[in-house]
């Protein structure tokens, strides 16, 4: 990811009258050949961010179609929602078990 950041600056410090349109394609072009820097971008724009480090055996582009398979899930889970559970007075624990 720093790579691609670099070479986008590096370009626009050694060409700094290209046009904003080639500017950006480059950075179109960096950003959907990078599923790592896609990662990064999603989890921002979900307003999310990194808890644990990817294991090795998981690619970037698995963490990738994850977040964006379960991003209708994080849209619709409300936190004000509360539930309660009522318990009668007659009600037994005793007469719960386990099978």
């Amino acid at each position: 990811m720093v790579s691609h950041a670099f070479k986008f600056t590096h370009l626009r410090l050694c060409y700094p009258d290209l046009p904003v349109v080639q500017t950006c394609q480059m950075m179109y072009s960096i950003v959907k050949n990078s599923a790592q820097l896609q990662y990064t971008i999603e989890l921002g724009a979900q307003g999310l961010i990194p808890v644990h480090p990817r294991p090795l055996t998981v690619s970037p582009a698995e963490c990738l179609r994850t977040l964006r398979d379960k991003s209708s899930a994080w849209s619709s889970f409300d936190l004000s929602v509360s539930k309660k559970l009522c318990i009668t007075p007659s009600f037994h624990f005793k007469s719960i078990t386990h099978q």
